[in-house]
């Protein structure tokens, strides 16, 4: 008579979307630049700087650092130099014998 029903099954809620990638710090950078590397240079902005300050006379302060790599002269370029130089000190890939100057670390 009375027969009880179960409830119709509830549909299975659709599959998230898989979550896009993002594309690297590094390639983002490089491509934003839209310039060259300095000749001979494989891209790396770090290597780039250590071999201005090895060919360096005196310490540099980074605008002369960003200059002699070759670089565009903007703002954004700066701070990424400048960040650079105080990554590269903070690892001991470079001296800042006063402050704002930067110079390679001696070889011996």
């Amino acid at each position: 008579m009375g027969e009880l029903q179960a409830p119709p099954a509830a549909e299975e809620p659709a599959a998230a979307a898989a979550p896009r990638k993002r594309a690297s710090k590094k390639a983002a950078t490089s491509k934003a630049s839209g310039k060259a590397a300095p000749a001979g240079r494989s891209g790396s902005l770090s290597d780039a700087i250590q071999d201005v300050l090895a060919k360096a006379s005196a310490p540099l302060r980074a605008k002369e650092v960003l200059q002699a790599a070759g670089l565009d002269e903007t703002s954004n370029n700066l701070a990424n130099v400048t960040a650079a130089l105080g990554r590269l000190a903070g690892q001991g890939r470079a001296q800042r014998p006063s402050r704002g100057r930067f110079e390679a670390v001696p070889q011996g």
